[in-house]
């Protein structure tokens, strides 16, 4: 499929990448239900990749992004992104904001961890939502945002990912029962 973002497509396997036979849909066995090879060479497990975001507080306003790329441009979004290989997600969440913001965090706590899908069609997703505090600074957007804005809990726009809706609704939760 044609992907945006090649490092998160769904890969799809037809033929075992060590003996080359045609994969088949196995009917027994721990992969039973899986794609995979006739000769259990190899079968294929689509594992979501990781995902980290934050409810970045500043003077009570929350940061949000409004996405100049696909998938769903145009959309607002919380910033964050993909989790790195050996990285912890409170690494990685502190990485993207910076990345995508200049802003550096602290005290980052976990709000919970959510399943979405990066794209209408795209790869699944485990999302791991945080909320903290930016430290003093400016906003320098990256080319990933066309648009920042700091606004209350109230003003939310509807966000672009399932995880963040979700996230979102937990937050909500989590603030009016503090």
């Amino acid at each position: 499929p044609a992907c945006a973002m090649p490092t998160v497509c769904a890969v799809e396997f037809r033929f075992c990448p060590v003996c080359g036979d045609e994969l088949v849909r196995l009917a027994n066995g721990l992969d039973r239900g899986r794609m995979g090879c006739p000769r259990r060479h190899f079968a294929h497990y689509e594992n979501p990749a990781v995902t980290a975001f934050a409810f970045v507080e500043r003077d009570g306003r929350y940061l949000v992004l409004e996405r100049a790329q696909e998938p769903y441009r145009g959309r607002w979004e919380l910033p964050g992104g993909f989790v790195e290989a050996g990285e912890s997600p409170a690494e990685g969440v502190r990485r993207e904001i910076f990345e995508e913001t200049g802003l550096r965090i602290e005290a980052p706590s976990i709000i919970g961890a959510y399943t979405s899908r990066y794209g209408d069609d795209g790869k699944w997703t485990v999302d791991v939502a945080f909320h903290c505090q930016a430290r003093p600074g400016e906003l320098s957007l990256s080319a990933e945002s066309s648009h920042a804005a700091w606004i209350s809990i109230e003003q939310m726009p509807p966000l672009a990912f399932a995880g963040e809706r979700s996230a979102f609704e937990e937050f909500k939760q989590k603030l009016a029962s503090a």
